[in-house]
């Protein structure tokens, strides 16, 4: 049986972006490859995102951001 050796945050770092869009991150040194969501996924998380967005605002909450959390 195979051995993984696990990946050091660095040698992560140092990957190039994958051509085809597939979303890489580094679990406990593991890295795990997910296909990037499909159309129907997007569309339903930028509504879920607007409606949520608006009730915040009305109702004058804290707002959120979509951005990319900060690397660690």
């Amino acid at each position: 049986m195979a051995t993984k050796t696990p990946l050091s945050l660095a040698e992560f770092l140092a990957l190039p972006e994958h051509p085809r869009g597939l979303r890489m991150e580094l679990d406990q040194g593991e890295l795990i490859v997910s296909p990037p969501p499909k159309y129907r996924h997007t569309k339903v998380a930028t509504s879920l995102f607007r409606k949520i967005d608006a009730f915040v605002t009305a109702h004058g909450l804290v707002r959120f951001s979509l951005r990319k959390p900060a690397m660690f």
